[in-house]
């Protein structure tokens, strides 16, 4: 039966889904529904091996690069970079920046964002005493944090420095990759550039 509410939980958060839905949809064909404690309890032990399994997969990543390069020490690789959000616009509350390789076109790192916070607004002794993340600012300056982020800390957490960028060509991303620019002699490769020249190049043999 705890299989069951586990997949059943995976499934509706998969959609976007959450205990609303859960109540909706079990009252429609007279099903009793988990209350919302438990529903919580289940996306907890979701979160926790999703993260586990996520961290396992990057760090994988991360050594098939290494392994490419013959190499133990810090080490100089592309990568592709982009951000995303959950809704159009610049109005959606949660974001996050990947980054894949373009040695193994797998991902190497990701930074996720959101602009709430459930224990903040709770407004008990947990939410005063708690170290909030929750991103503050628009939903569109997510993507150039995120990458300066993840470029700042690659040589720690990976032991990779990112020397060529492949990007969508946004300017405020640019600007904030320019200290690593000059350090790192980055080079930014426009992936929408070299797509279209590709294409064209095609098109023209």
């Amino acid at each position: 039966m705890h299989n069951i509410n586990l997949f059943f939980v995976f499934g509706l958060r998969t959609i976007e889904k959450g205990h609303y839905a859960v109540r909706k949809l079990c009252s429609a064909i007279n099903v009793i529904f988990p209350s919302k404690t438990a529903f919580r309890c289940l996306e907890k032990k979701l979160e926790h091996v999703s993260n586990k399994l996520a961290r396992k997969s990057m760090n994988e990543t991360a050594s098939e690069v290494h392994k490419k390069n013959n190499f133990n020490e810090v080490i100089q690789c592309g990568v592709s970079v982009d951000g995303t959000w959950q809704r159009r616009g610049h109005l959606s509350l949660n974001g996050c920046v990947s980054v894949i390789s373009t040695d193994t076109g797998k991902l190497l790192v990701i930074e996720v964002f959101s602009k709430m916070c459930r224990l903040c607004s709770k407004k008990t002794k947990d939410s005063i005493s708690h170290e909030c993340e929750k991103h503050v600012g628009s939903s569109g300056a997510m993507e150039p944090v995120g990458v300066y982020r993840i470029f700042e800390k690659s040589a720690q957490m990976r032991k990779l420095q990112y020397v060529q960028f492949y990007g969508d060509g946004d300017s405020k991303v640019l600007m904030r990759l320019k200290m690593f620019m000059v350090k790192t002699a980055l080079k930014n490769l426009n992936a929408l550039a070299i797509f279209k020249r590709v294409l064209a190049q095609g098109f023209e043999s």
